[in-house]
């Protein structure tokens, strides 16, 4: 038992640094291995011991990871970091199952507000974000795009929730007192009142991102390299009120809408205004010196290239009396004036589709599909994980 926690912890202490630095990889925990004489397959016997004993007690993994290793001041940086150990499956037949991890974050550094007046507000933040996955055997990685970035961002938001006059707050504040000693709440009347006045004080939110953008694009071992430095434009469109004609327009969530009305969560049909897609589209100089593909192409010189992403993310239904989220993405990146050479080689465009479903444990299902830049393939992927939340 010890032996596992130390591997636990091993892997964990590993992933972190896997993109806190980008010359440290996991070849690292190999050189380590082979100093203390454990085999890189025994680990990876270990490791999927470990993944499969606590997939299935995944409700207390991240309390614990919290409570064990996170306890004091310096960890704080971690704030915003979500890894995941996963199991990767692709369609192809030659390839085997590899386990890894997929790891995310996002960190605002500096949050400025200029104005603030009523539900309108305009202000600036600078973050730094890193995504990526990592196969602990790298030639089995099928999604080989590690993707680290900082960003200065200047952000404008309109409406929300709306300011109540006094009477209206007295009146909220006795239908909440009475619902106090309601003991089925979701069927009384009071409950209905008591939602409809929150409803009607709730006003359809619009949320614009312009920032300036650099990072770093690298596969898991370095060897693949571009640098980007670019501009995006972020749209985000919140209708609270799903009362609303344009909550009930929401096509994207209408299949979840008819789940939830079928499994008792909503009583009605009723789209959420708040899933609308969020819509991010950049243009970015990308410079390819550490790419090998397009050095060997004679392809070295700097190039524009645009890149669009849509994101969806929705309640399904409830799983003991918590959420169960589907969430998805499609991600497209082109480039400018490509020359016959890149497009014969079919890294000019690229198109990736991903989709999840996250049970309140922290366990999940994913499949992914398409290729990302730097991908030599389009596999269909499919992962089953579970996710560790700092």
């Amino acid at each position: 038992m010890i032996c596992k926690k130390f591997i636990l912890l091993l892997f964990i202490l590993c992933s972190t640094i896997l993109f806190a630095q980008e010359e440290i990889t996991i070849d690292s925990l190999s050189v380590f291995l082979n100093a203390t004489g454990i085999s890189a397959e025994a680990l990876n016997n270990m490791l999927g011991e470990i993944y499969s004993s606590t997939l299935k007690q995944s409700a207390t993994i991240n309390e614990k990871v919290k409570e064990t290793f996170l306890r004091e001041k310096p960890w704080a940086i971690l704030d915003g970091l979500t890894v995941s150990v996963k199991t990767f499956q692709t369609d192809n037949p030659q390839n085997a199952a590899a386990l890894g991890i997929d790891y995310e974050y996002n960190k605002n550094l500096i949050r400025y507000f200029f104005d603030e007046d009523g539900t309108t507000s305009t202000g600036m933040n600078i973050s730094i974000n890193a995504s990526g996955n990592a196969a602990f055997v790298k030639t089995l990685n099928p999604n080989n795009f590690l993707n680290s970035k900082a960003s200065v961002h200047f952000f404008r938001s309109w409406g929300g929730a709306l300011m109540v006059d006094d009477q209206t707050a007295t009146d909220l504040n006795i239908l909440e007192d009475s619902l106090v000693f309601v003991d089925d709440v979701d069927n009384n009347p009071l409950w209905q009142e008591f939602l409809s006045k929150i409803v009607s004080h709730l006003s359809t939110q619009t949320f614009v991102d312009v920032s300036i953008t650099g990072g770093l694009e690298s596969n898991q071992d370095f060897s693949q390299k571009k640098y980007t430095f670019g501009g995006k434009l972020g749209f985000d469109l919140k209708a609270w009120n799903d009362n609303s004609t344009l909550a009930k327009w929401n096509v994207f969530d209408y299949p979840f809408a008819s789940i939830r009305f079928l499994t008792g969560l909503d009583k009605d049909f009723i789209p959420y205004g708040s899933s609308y897609p969020t819509l991010l589209i950049g243009y970015s100089l990308v410079n390819p010196a550490g790419n090998v593909i397009k050095n060997n192409l004679d392809e070295t010189k700097s190039y524009g290239r645009f890149d669009a992403e849509a994101g969806f993310k929705t309640i399904v239904t409830l799983m003991n009396e918590k959420p169960v989220f589907f969430e998805a993405s499609l991600s497209y990146y082109a480039e400018f004036n490509a020359s016959e050479k890149i497009k014969k080689a079919g890294i000019n465009e690229f198109i990736f589709f991903s989709a999840a479903l996250r049970l309140p444990t922290g366990a999940y299902f994913s499949y992914s599909t398409g290729k990302l830049p730097l991908d030599f393939n389009r596999d269909q992927v499919y992962s089953l994980g579970f996710e560790l939340q700092f």
